[in-house]
Parts: C-alpha cells; sequence; structure tokens
C-alpha cells in the first residue's frame, strides 16, 4: 500500500459501526481491507462512508468464505508490476505521510496522527540501530498492529533488519508463551494486563520465557511487584523496562 503512494491506516476490529465510521471518514480512506469474519461493521457503514462494494477488498489469507462480489486480495496480484515509490532525498521522506495511527481518544473521540516515512525510519533507527544489542533478534508481536505501540516494529523493523518476527491474529495467553518457548524469542513487547495475566498463570510453569533477553512493557504504568516477577521468568541477564511513549511523536 505505502510502496504504490497510499497511506496506511489500520483499525481497531473490535470498533463497533459508529467508531469504524468515524475512523473511516477520519482517514478519507478509499479501500478498506478486510478479513470475512470481521467485514460485517464494514458493510454496515460502507454507504455512509461513500464506499462501493469494489472499494471493500476481503483478506481472506486462509482460504475463509468471502462475501459475493467483493474483490479477493489476491485479485490484487493480477494486475502485473510496477517499481514502488522510492525517495531520493530526505526532505520527501520528512514530508510524505506514510501512515494514520489513531490516539486514544481520551478528550473526545480518536484523532488521526499523520506520521511521515522519517517517522517511522527514526523510531526504528533509534529504538534498534542506535544501540543495537549483540545477538540476533526473534520477536513476537502479540498486541494489535492498528496502534502505535506496535506498528512501526512490526511493519519497518524486519524488513529493515532481516530477523525473525512472529505476528498473532489473535491474543491466547497459552498460545503466546508457547510461541515464545518454541521460537526461542529474544525481544517482547508487553502491556500490563499481558504481564499480570502471565504471572498469575500455571502455564508460567508449564513454558519457558528463558530465552527472552530483553522486555519492554508500555500503554499503562506497571507496579515494581509484577514487574520484579515477569523478569524473574526471563534469562538471568535479561532486562525488563517500562517504556512510555506518544502517538504524535
Amino acid at each position: 500500500m505505502v510502496a504504490a503512494g497510499g497511506v496506511f491506516a489500520a483499525t481497531n476490529v473490535s470498533y463497533k459501526p459508529f467508531e469504524l465510521a468515524h475512523h473511516i471518514k477520519t482517514a478519507k480512506a478509499k479501500f478498506v481491507l478486510a478479513a470475512p469474519e470481521y467485514a460485517d461493521p464494514v458493510l454496515q457503514v460502507a454507504d455512509e462512508c461513500g464506499l462501493n462494494k469494489s472499494d471493500i477488498i476481503m483478506f481472506n489469507s486462509y482460504d475463509q468464505a468471502a462475501p459475493n462480489g467483493h474483490t479477493k486480495w489476491s485479485d490484487l496480484l493480477k494486475h502485473g508490476e510496477e517499481d514502488w515509490v522510492r525517495f531520493d532525498d530526505e526532505k520527501t521522506c520528512e514530508k510524505t505521510v506514510a501512515a494514520l495511527l489513531f490516539s486514544s481518544g481520551t478528550t473526545g473521540l480518536p484523532k488521526a496522527v499523520m506520521l511521515s516515512h522519517k517517522n517511522f525510519i527514526s523510531q526504528h533507527t533509534l529504538v534498534f540501530e542506535h544501540r543495537g544489542n549483540p545477538w540476533e533478534a526473534t520477536r513476537l508481536f502479540p498486541l494489535p498492529l492498528f496502534h502505535a505501540a506496535t506498528a512501526p516494529s512490526a511493519y519497518c523493523t524486519p524488513l529493515r533488519s532481516g530477523e525473525a518476527a512472529y505476528i498473532f491474529r489473535q491474543f491466547d495467553l497459552e498460545t503466546y508463551l508457547k510461541c515464545v518457548e518454541e521460537h526461542r524469542v529474544t525481544d517482547i513487547a508487553m502491556v500490563p494486563p499481558v504481564v499480570i495475566a502471565t504471572i498469575m498463570s500455571p502455564l508460567r510453569h508449564k513454558y519457558s520465557m528463558r530465552s527472552v533477553r530483553k522486555g519492554q512493557c508500555g500503554a499503562a504504568p506497571l507496579d515494581p511487584h509484577p514487574q520484579s516477577r515477569i523478569q524473574e521468568l526471563l534469562a538471568p541477564d535479561a532486562h525488563f523496562t517500562q517504556v512510555w511513549g506518544m502517538t504524535e511523536t
């Protein structure tokens, strides 16, 4: 999408129709890519948002049944090839919007925050390359990909670094812990509810998190006690740090 000159604006699959309509209108979305099982709210607000049936593309990557008359994502591969949009200077990279990521809407409805290509490049550089790790990272992304806490590192970092990254379709604690052990995940990002669920579950004894060498927790404050308890489950020399950021940055 971005390589074709588009702007990415992900949304929460749990949104009700009125929330989704606000999101689509605010982003001025021209196309919606939706998994068939999450498409009903999109179809309900299509007319209100000025979307035709051909504008709603079904992402049935698991061969799910898709509503009749809708383009499937695989159909997009039948239009030949063109070289992608490239930037040859920093000013273009700085001024060209890559994504609209929505703020939490604490003081009202969620607001679309414009993030440039330079925003994403800078975040990756500062977080992962300025002081790189002495190991080859394997990452797991169980958090929502529409959120600024995950989007930059999920969409940019694996392509830039060439390091392994695993993405969750839907969070489940046992599957999460099993994946950490099975894929020997080295870098994890968590939120307080996931930390609490992990340290309170007997599953923490069934699966090992000893491969994890660096952990971060954000989106809300975490009490020092659960922070120390989760760190005890990781590699002996692992760091588990609380981080803070803003979508707007």
